[in-house]
């Protein structure tokens, strides 16, 4: 076999990094991991403002946006951690996603 040769690399890794789900717990799996994480591009978030005009179950809300469409929205994680609540008439600050126009993520909130 002439002309082929293998470059093994030995990395220290971190005791708390594990591994992808279904690799073995080896030096090699956690590489695969870490550099597929370091690849993978972070999508665009659009940043529009809105208005709260619907309170619905499991903190969702109906908002209507400036540009007068009205869309489905959550709240933001560090929201509902930090208890802010949120009310009709409030006006958010959203995060929507390029591909799906319909729902968004209540980021910010002002009365």
């Amino acid at each position: 076999m002439s002309g082929y040769f293998i470059v093994v690399f030995v990395v220290q890794l971190p005791y708390r990094w594990t591994a992808l789900p279904g690799t073995s717990n080896t030096r090699l799996g956690l590489v695969k991991y870490h550099l597929h994480n370091f690849n993978m591009a972070k999508n665009q978030m659009t940043e529009v403002n809105g208005v709260v005009s619907e309170s619905l179950p499991n903190m969702q809300f109906r908002v209507t946006l400036d540009d007068g469409r009205e869309i489905l929205a959550h709240l933001a994680g560090r929201m509902r951690l930090h208890r802010i609540r949120v009310m009709p008439g409030d006006k958010v600050k959203l995060e929507m996603s390029d591909y799906d126009t319909d729902k968004g993520r209540i980021v910010y909130r002002s009365s």
